[in-house]
């Protein structure tokens, strides 16, 4: 039998056949028959997957305290993880630096109980020049999860109504979570403002004291960008071996909350100026 396919191209997915049985010309407007006139979405959850589907319609959480037991994780800085609450913090801090100042922020808010978007108030100030991914609500988890904040969150006020003689339930919006600093939180807090871990990074890396106080006194006069600060320290002598850049000791300055990135530039903060002070003193 012969193959009455020879000499012809395979027809396109999706293009309809003439009566003849041959494939219409692939440039024509026939040669693709349109499925579906909707619009594309590339972030749209696949409909054979399940989980993107329910991920996809959950806009938030709830708090840590209100999900069932069979679903709560413990997060990578969970208290339970650490010897106490404390050292659960210092990790977070350490292993956050840019983070550092919007969570001392809100423990020191939170010192008096306030709602998710009070906290929110205070996270927008902080965070004007470093822009986080993380919502005020998941900030202020991470800390209950470390054990800084405790949160409470009333029972939804759906009331019965009773018009025209018709009754139904009125269901009204959650309320919002309370936030409370605990002990824990406030003693961390209070240890962040002492400056010892400065005086600690200082100490640890001896032979760069100077290179310390130099950078600390620069960005104390004004704010410095990386390549200023770059061309302050790299050819330093002190530098050369072992060899350290610029970008070495404002991570460190940074962690410890002495320096702070502020107006498109690297700001002394208060901690630093003490420390600053003390050791010219």
């Amino acid at each position: 039998m012969a193959d009455n396919s020879m000499g012809r191209a395979p027809a396109a997915p999706g293009a309809r056949y003439g009566d003849d049985g041959t494939s219409p010309d692939p440039g024509s407007a026939d040669s693709f028959e349109i499925l579906d006139e909707e619009e594309f979405d590339p972030f749209a959850p696949d409909v054979d997957d399940i989980d993107a589907q329910a991920a996809d319609e959950v806009d938030d959480l709830p708090v840590v305290k209100e999900m069932p037991e069979s679903h709560r994780h413990a997060s990578v800085f969970d208290k339970s993880r650490f010897d106490s609450p404390r050292d659960a913090l210092r990790e977070l801090f350490r292993r956050n630096p840019g983070r550092r100042q919007v969570f001392l922020a809100i423990i020191d808010f939170c010192n008096d109980p306030h709602t998710t978007s009070e906290v929110a108030q205070v996270v927008e100030g902080v965070q004007r020049d470093n822009f986080s991914v993380y919502t005020t609500l998941s900030l202020c988890r991470i800390l209950e999860s470390a054990g800084a904040l405790r949160s409470e969150v009333p029972e939804s006020a759906d009331e019965g109504v009773d018009e025209d003689g018709a009754e139904y339930l009125e269901v009204r919006d959650a309320p919002e979570a309370t936030w409370t600093s605990t002990e824990d939180g406030l003693e961390v807090l209070s240890e962040s403002r002492e400056g010892s871990e400065v005086r600690e990074l200082v100490e640890s890396e001896s032979q760069y004291r100077e290179i310390y106080e130099r950078l600390l006194g620069y960005c104390a006069e004004q704010g410095r960008t990386s390549a200023q600060i770059g061309a302050l320290i790299d050819g330093d002598p002190l530098v050369q071996s072992p060899r350290r850049y610029g970008i070495h000791f404002v991570d460190g300055l940074e962690a410890c909350g002495a320096l702070v990135w502020r107006d498109r530039g690297w700001h002394t903060t208060e901690l630093g100026q003490r420390y600053l002070d003390a050791v010219r003193a």
